[in-house]
Formats: C-alpha cells, sequence, structure tokens
C-alpha cells in the first residue's frame, strides 16, 4: 500500500508514534511495570531526600575548623592543661610593656599541668593584667599595694582571695577602661563589677579573688605603714628542676638570700650542682619525679614512683635517688598528682625519708594530695607550698608572687613560694632582693619544719577533681 505523504498525516501518526503505539499495545505488562518503578522512585524520593539533608548538614556542623597552619583545632578551644601558654604580642592590647614567654626547649623540666589548678592559674593571669595596666598607664609598681590576701575554699577547692590598693593620680575610671581588654586577652573568664565609688570586685568561675581599693594620691595622708607585718614572718624560695645548669646555680648562690635547691636526681650535673649549693650553703632536696594524673601521656621522668608498683619498690627507687643527690636534707615531688593522693604510695616515701632524718615538701600540684599530711602522720618534719612563682613567665609577674608569698607569711607567720630555673624567675627575684619587704626574713625549709608550725592552713576533705 502506497504511504501517505508527511505533510498530509496527522501529527500524532508520525512513524514513531506508530511504532509505540504498536509496542505498547503489543507490551502491555513492560509499561505497567515502568508505571510502578516510577510510583516507587517518588516515594522512595521522600525517604533519600531528608537523609542526604542530614548528612550535608552533620558534616557542615562537626567537621574540625583548621587554625592556620592546620592544627586541626578551634580557634577558641583552650590549650591542654598542661601545655604553656604562649601569647602572641602582635594580638595583645596596645602599649603593654613586657612579654610572658613559653620555656625553652631544654631549659628545664617540664612541671605539673597547670599548677595551683585552673581557678589559681585564671588568679595569677589576672595579676598579671592588673600588672601591665600599671605599666601602660605610666605608674610605678609601688602605686600598687597587696594590702591583704588569705586563702579561701569553696566545694573543696583552695584559691587566694586578694585585697589590692591603688594609688592613682585621677579616678579609677580611666584604670577600670583600660584594664577591661587586658582581663579579656588574659583571663577571659574573670568577671570585673563595682562595688561603690571607689571600689572595684574581680571574680573568676564566679568566686571572688581579688578586690580593688582605689585611692588619689593627693587624699593620702603621710604616716605609718598601714601595711603592719606579722613579728617574725619568714619566706623559703624553693627553686625545682635544678641539675642541669650549673651557671643557673650560681646565679642563685649570687641572689645572696637563702634558697633551697631542688635537685632532679637524674639530671645531667647533679653533683656539679650540688657541690655548688653545698659550698654557697645552700639548702639541697631531691626534686623527686612522681606519677602524674596524665600519665602515659605525660612523662614524670626516670627515677619516678608510680602507684602501681609495690611498697619495697618505691622505697627502693626513693632511696637511690637520694643517694644520687649528695648533701640532701629533704624531698619534693615532681609533677606527682597522681601519686601524692595514694596514701600508699605517699607512706612508702615517708618512711625512707623518716629513717634517713630527712624532710618533705609537698609541692601541691594536685589538691586532693596526702603527702604532707602521711609524712607528718609517720612522724617526719614536713611543709606545703603556698605560691608558685612563675605560672607566668614574666619578671612583674614573679616580683608579684614574691609579694604574695611576703603577705602570706605576715598573715600565718611563714611561707614557701617555688620557681624554676627560668630568666624571668632570677630576673624577678634579683629585684626582689633589692625591694623586699624587710619584716620578712628569707630562710631555709629546715627552720620552718623545725618551728612545727604549718606554711598552708587547709581543711584535710577531698576537694573536687581538676
Amino acid at each position: 500500500m502506497p504511504q501517505e505523504p508527511a505533510e498530509n498525516r496527522p501529527e500524532d501518526e508520525s512513524p514513531i508514534a506508530g511504532r509505540a503505539a504498536v509496542q505498547t499495545e503489543q507490551d502491555p505488562e513492560s509499561c505497567r511495570d515502568a508505571a510502578a518503578g516510577s510510583r516507587l522512585f517518588k516515594r522512595a524520593f521522600f525517604i533519600w531526600l531528608p537523609c542526604l539533608v542530614i548528612l550535608v548538614v552533620a558534616f557542615l556542623l562537626f567537621r574540625p575548623v583548621e587554625e592556620a597552619g592546620g592544627s586541626g583545632r578551634r580557634p577558641d578551644t583552650p590549650p591542654a592543661e598542661n601545655a604553656t601558654v604562649r601569647r602572641d604580642v602582635a594580638k595583645r592590647p596596645s602599649g603593654e610593656v613586657e612579654k610572658a614567654t613559653a620555656p625553652p626547649a631544654g631549659d628545664a623540666l617540664p612541671y605539673e599541668e597547670a599548677l595551683g589548678g585552673p581557678l589559681e592559674e585564671s588568679i595569677k593571669r589576672v595579676d598579671y593584667a592588673l600588672i601591665q595596666n600599671m605599666l601602660q598607664l605610666g605608674y610605678e609598681s609601688d602605686r600598687m599595694r597587696l594590702d591583704h590576701v588569705e586563702t579561701r575554699s569553696r566545694g573543696g577547692v583552695e584559691h587566694h582571695f586578694q585585697r589590692l590598693d591603688l594609688i592613682l593620680d585621677e579616678g579609677p575610671e580611666g584604670f577600670v577602661e583600660n584594664l577591661k581588654p587586658l582581663l579579656e586577652f588574659w583571663a577571659d573568664e574573670a568577671v570585673l563589677e563595682q562595688v561603690n565609688a571607689t571600689t572595684w570586685r574581680i571574680a573568676v568561675l564566679q568566686r571572688p579573688t581579688h578586690e580593688l581599693d582605689f585611692f588619689r594620691r593627693e587624699d593620702i595622708v603621710p604616716g605609718p605603714d598601714h601595711f603592719l607585718a606579722v613579728k617574725g614572718p619568714k619566706i623559703v624560695v624553693v627553686i625545682d628542676d635544678l641539675g642541669e645548669s650549673p651557671s643557673f646555680a650560681r646565679d642563685l648562690v649570687d641572689l645572696g638570700i637563702p634558697i633551697t635547691f631542688a635537685i632532679w636526681p637524674r639530671a645531667s650535673h647533679v653533683r656539679e650542682v650540688a657541690s655548688i649549693a653545698r659550698e654557697a650553703g645552700m639548702e639541697i632536696i631531691v626534686h623527686q619525679p612522681m606519677e602524674p594524673v596524665a600519665y602515659p601521656k605525660m612523662q614524670p621522668g626516670p627515677g619516678a614512683v608510680y602507684v602501681r608498683m609495690t611498697p619495697e619498690e618505691i622505697e627502693a627507687t626513693v632511696s637511690a635517688n637520694l643517694d644520687l643527690v649528695p648533701g640532701a636534707v629533704g624531698l619534693n615531688n615532681h609533677m606527682g598528682s597522681r601519686f601524692t593522693q595514694d596514701g600508699n604510695g605517699t607512706a612508702a616515701v615517708a618512711r625512707v625519708l623518716k629513717a634517713r632524718g630527712l624532710m618533705a615538701l609537698d609541692s601541691l600540684t594536685h589538691p586532693r594530695s596526702v603527702f604532707r599530711s602521711m609524712a607528718k602522720s609517720l612522724g617526719v618534719p614536713s611543709n606545703t607550698r603556698d605560691v608558685f612563682l612563675d605560672v607566668v613567665r614574666s619578671k612583674r609577674s614573679v616580683l608579684h608572687q614574691l609579694i604574695k608569698a611576703e603577705r602570706i607569711a605576715q598573715k600565718k607567720g611563714q611561707a614557701v613560694a617555688i620557681g624554676h630555673p627560668f630568666p624571668e624567675t632570677l630576673a624577678g627575684l634579683r629585684e626582689w632582693v633589692q625591694t623586699r619587704d624587710g619584716s620578712v626574713t628569707p630562710v631555709n625549709l629546715a627552720t620552718l619544719v623545725a618551728s612545727g608550725t604549718s606554711s598552708h592552713a587547709r581543711v584535710e576533705k577531698s576537694p573536687e577533681t581538676r
């Protein structure tokens, strides 16, 4: 049959349409399958599409935000507890005079976590912000006077509360406004609030830590110094981690005041440093490595004692370390936030000290330490650290901590301050020797323990874990 011309053929009667129609008529089952597949796809669409959206949102929310350099840590995430913070000068509030630095590699052994706990470390950073504020505003250090310091406790966690007198040329408004960005930078957890026209208060982690009383210089009436000293206060300065640098040991001797040398027993120059100390009449104790809470991530070093050890193993290790440090009259702990909480372990250490007629100093690297109480119960002369000098590595911060130790000594009769072999610590000590309160006498540790009084009045309960 002859085919009709294309131009005369209806639109729906094209050869393709015709063939499709024939195929549909000839294969109805295929048509039904296609329709069913289409319906299934439409139903599945409402299942897989929400799943896909959830996956995309989860990826965007929880992917790591990298800092410059690809560290993988969010910029607002604080460093690890045991990390030493180094602040970039370029990011600081303008006008800062002095820089707090991290310890140079190899200069000194690492010490425990955030010494004194997160709260006490934050308090020291507030101290540093106040010092920097005085410098930026052009005031000498004697315009900020530490009037009163006391140890407070809440929930078993202790901290120092300070009352400071600030003698300014004008009202407190300018001082406060300049202080705010410094606090935000150095201790952003600190809250500054006004109490009255001349008094401001700083709280850290919802605990009052500083009270600032403002005075105008012209209103100060000349007369007897109102910062009266307690009769006969004494202060002990202990420098930990010694034994690596004989030159630093000589610098300590040149200060001309009693310094207690806490020598690490496995140090490179232990005998030479001990000899320098003995010849100068300085007191020597063993800086005994002990297990920290962060072990094994944080290593206390060779010659350490651990809670897993038997009493016999602990006694043998401590005895061997004491033999390595000629002239040692006692022992304090290097790290030890885990070990000093263990009654059996600290008892083993105390037994060695008792047998040798030596004394114990608890460096208090954890608030739950039982080291001193255990030593005391076994009849070992003992004492406890009050202040760490160089959590913030700055000469002026070290100097402020020394003044804080003076006030503690004036209140309690004695204080123990522990520092480390840093240049900033040495610089702070040098200035303190020249400007220190003459009513507070630097002595060695044996003088304090011989008095039978405690340098750190603390309640023996179970504080919160840091």
